[in-house]
């Protein structure tokens, strides 16, 4: 392997395969190259109809900005013949329009892009650093506009908002801060269109820090029903909680589906996906009998939520620490990352994995890659994007120049 980095170290804009002894090969769709072209690559990625992938990056762009490491950027990228190439969107810049995106892109049926970044906005809060937009990105003549759609204040209406917005059928947004709020714990927000390129926000709830979670921290989800459904890192028995967010009428009633009891219970919830019957699935970042994260299964049965562990990570060759969401495909099987584990003779802890939990086996979980911190990267922490024909598309840090990159992972 080390060999086979050496050999293509020069040809990093470009794909590369990389296969281990494991289920499918990785490819590299992109190697960012630092700077203006963008660092740290984070949240996941968003796909149109006609396969372009786009994202953001944390840091990178103007490197006059954000204390010389740049405020971020979002890109495009286009697949080509044999290649694909990026287009830089935007570059933020530390002021109203924001910085510091700590989650991926959304698209619309229109091909307009929304986002969050954690700081930028309102200046004059935060310690005049400001406490993050929700955005908007608009292509307009071959360039891309920015519409600030909300910039928190760190009062009711939240701070950091540091999750991905989701959109409901009427066309409205809904997402998390991470701090802010009434009690200082987060908020859940919704941002409705007003005309004019306007858009009205709302706070849903305001969590306490308490019983019913704090530092919500992933994005949300529906289910079909319309209900919302969340995690929080903390609060609860300090273990984080699951909670459900009821409409009636113009009123949110917010309630706690399960509190994480203790270490070898799980502990630090990411974020949820939710099948066609309602069963809420996700992983948490560290405990379990493995010490190292689970998979987890919620089902409702005769009116309680019961969990289910499906897998019990161990750090090892199956991976551990997980902070990204699960992705399903249409037979119910599950895939995620890991931020290590896996290859444990390329990193002290090993360098991260792709993994699959396939239902028809008994929730059998299998490494589908496990990185080595060469040009393919390492500890994957982004939410894993699944197109039609199976594949998977990721974020992965590290890479040949030290700023991140984008793969596909194929069956």
């Amino acid at each position: 392997m080390r060999m086979f980095t050496l050999c293509i170290a020069l040809l990093t804009m470009g794909p590369l395969s990389i296969t281990h002894a494991v289920a499918a090969s990785l490819t590299v769709l992109y190697t960012f190259a630092g700077d203006r072209d963008g660092v740290e690559p984070i949240g996941g990625l968003a796909m149109d109809s006609s396969g372009n992938l786009y994202g953001l990056t944390r840091r990178g762009g103007d490197m006059t900005v954000c204390d010389g490491a740049g405020c971020g950027t979002a890109f495009r990228l286009t697949p080509g013949i044999g290649t694909w190439r990026k287009d830089t969107l935007r570059v933020f810049h530390g002021l109203q329009d924001g910085a510091a995106p700590f989650a991926g892109p959304t698209l619309d049926a229109s091909g307009n892009l929304y986002g969050t970044t954690e700081g930028g906005g309102n200046l004059d809060a935060c310690g005049n650093v400001g406490c993050g937009v929700a955005m908007q990105l608009t292509p307009a003549s071959g360039r891309w506009k920015e519409n600030v759609l909300h910039a928190f204040s760190g009062g009711n209406d939240g701070a950091q908002p540091i999750a991905s917005m989701i959109f409901d059928r009427a066309g409205n947004l809904y997402g998390i801060t991470n701090n802010g709020g009434a009690h200082g714990a987060g908020t859940v927000f919704e941002l409705s269109p007003a005309g004019n390129g306007k858009w009205k926000g709302k706070v849903l709830y305001q969590f306490t820090g308490g019983a019913d979670g704090g530092g919500p921290f992933a994005s949300l989800v529906f289910d079909r029903a319309g209900n919302l459904y969340g995690t929080t890192l903390f609060g609860g028995l300090g273990q984080g909680v699951i909670f459900k967010l009821t409409r009636s009428g113009g009123t949110w009633t917010q309630s706690v589906l399960y509190t994480f009891t203790s270490v070898q219970d799980g502990s630090f919830p990411s974020p949820l996906v939710v099948d066609r019957a309602g069963n809420l699935y996700g992983t948490t970042n560290a405990g379990g009998t493995g010490g190292n994260g689970t998979a987890f299964r919620l089902s409702l049965t005769n009116g309680i939520w019961k969990k289910t562990v499906l897998h019990n990570f161990t750090g090892k060759e199956d991976g551990g620490g997980l902070g990204a969401a699960l992705v399903m495909d249409t037979n119910g099987n599950l895939y995620g990352t890991t931020l290590f584990g896996g290859d444990m003779n390329a990193c002290a802890n090993g360098c991260g994995t792709v993994f699959k939990l396939e239902r028809a086996s008994g929730w059998k979980e299998t490494v589908l890659y496990a990185f080595s911190a060469g040009d393919d990267g390492s500890a994957p922490s982004s939410n894993l994007l699944l197109d039609n024909q199976g594949n998977l598309y990721g974020i992965a840090g590290g890479g040949a120049n030290n700023a991140g990159v984008i793969f596909q992972v194929s069956p």
